[in-house]
């Protein structure tokens, strides 16, 4: 399962979820740009889920032809501690991500 992290702050989460082909936005040169270019890339690069913050990836639009999902992490406070103990609820997250939707890891509930 090819699995694209979009921010820095999540880049850690590559190396702690074993099981994916993670790779992050910065490594393909992605970092910083807009949610158009992501979700095109995504789809060109046929990755199958995007891990992202970014409320702007949150409620996307023309979500036509699609191959991917969204998971949207709603968690505070956002830091590598946090992330570690959802690391669970967040590989399932993605192991239940569907192609043309977006999902959310909230934390607090």
């Amino acid at each position: 399962m090819k699995v694209l992290f979009v921010q820095p702050e999540l880049e850690f989460l590559k190396e702690r979820l074993s099981g994916f082909n993670g790779l992050t936005a910065r490594g393909m040169g992605l970092d910083g740009k807009g949610p158009s270019t992501i979700m095109r890339e995504s789809r060109d690069m046929k990755f199958d889920v995007v891990v992202t913050t970014d409320r702007s990836l949150r409620f996307p639009m023309g979500s036509e032809g699609w191959t991917f999902g969204i998971l949207f992490l709603e968690i505070s406070p956002l830091d590598e501690a946090t992330l570690t103990e959802q690391l669970d609820r967040i590989r399932s997250g993605i192991l239940g991500a569907r192609a043309g939707e977006v999902s959310t890891v909230r934390w607090p509930r």
